[in-house]
């Protein structure tokens, strides 16, 4: 997982570190078995087996063949993967505990996405997400999920399931390391941070809705105020807005985006539609920075 491009990456990554330190023996199979850089080589120097390469080339079935009867618990991550390695775990490893990790309800957020777009009636991608994500619940034995709304829907849609909600983050050494826990004096930062990933349709959406009828109206009262975008993937209308006013900064790596959280004088979630908790709001809770967002 890309651990510094998106929020359901990053979760990933940290349930793999707690797993370690619980004393598992942790293998991770990306689905497309491909060994990402630098993110490969920083799992395998924590420990972690990470299946990649020619050998395995999309054949799950076959290291589950050999393997799957040593396996005493499988986490599963994100919807469509889920989905795709279920027949081959149950075949092949129907001993192993299978919990999944739901991030958020993706048929939710698709839903919230049509209507934010003014359509009426059920989304035709919200069905084929739902058709998805019910198939993964009703197979698994536990559902780990970070929201309580998830939690609570899926108790009332899948009674008797175990459900747990669980944090979305946890640091073995909190970002804040040697910051003041209340963010320290605010009066000495300046500036609005959005963080997040524009291939990722909500902040994109957001951000467009946030430059054109809210930042305007900032600017207006506040001249001097400057924006901060950070985020891959920023898209032509967003890195034309980079200017004095707008810093569009892409992505930034660990230690820079600790160094824009720390220069924030409020972090905006400006998300028209989405599910699950954001990372982005946890982060910004956890280094003590003001939080203005929507509703959703």
């Amino acid at each position: 997982p890309a651990w510094d491009a998106d929020a359901g990456s990053r979760l990933s990554y940290l349930y793999m570190r707690l797993l370690l330190q619980e004393g598992y023996r942790v293998c991770f199979a990306p689905m497309n078995y491909f060994p990402a850089q630098p993110h490969t080589r920083r799992l395998e120097a924590l420990g972690i087996e990470v299946l990649h390469g020619h050998e395995y080339g999309a054949r799950h079935s076959e290291w589950l063949a050999r393997n799957g009867r040593h396996l005493h618990a499988v986490y599963l991550h994100r919807p469509h993967v889920a989905a795709a390695y279920l027949p081959h775990l149950q075949e092949h490893a129907p001993q192993a505990r299978l919990i999944y990790q739901c991030h958020d309800l993706h048929f939710l957020r698709e839903q919230r996405r049509h209507e934010a777009e003014g359509r009426k009636g059920t989304a035709p991608e919200a069905e084929r997400w739902r058709a998805i994500e019910e198939r993964v619940l009703a197979a698994v034995h536990v559902v780990h999920t970070p929201s309580v709304f998830e939690r609570d829907w899926i108790v009332e849609h899948f009674p008797g399931k175990t459900v747990r909600d669980v944090p979305i983050y946890f640091w073995d050494e909190m970002p804040i390391d040697g910051a003041p826990a209340d963010g320290g004096d605010l009066r000495a930062r300046s500036g609005l941070l959005f963080v997040g990933g524009f291939r990722h349709p909500p902040n994109e959406d957001g951000m467009t809705w946030f430059t054109r009828e809210i930042w305007p109206l900032i600017r207006a009262a506040e001249p001097q105020t400057q924006l901060h975008l950070v985020g891959g993937h920023p898209n032509a209308e967003m890195r034309a807005l980079h200017g004095e006013a707008v810093r569009v900064h892409g992505r930034l790596g660990d230690e820079e985006l600790d160094s824009a959280y720390l220069g924030a004088r409020v972090v905006v979630v400006p998300l028209r539609y989405g599910a699950g908790v954001k990372g982005k709001l946890i982060e910004a809770f956890a280094w003590g920075v003001p939080v203005v967002t929507t509703s959703v």
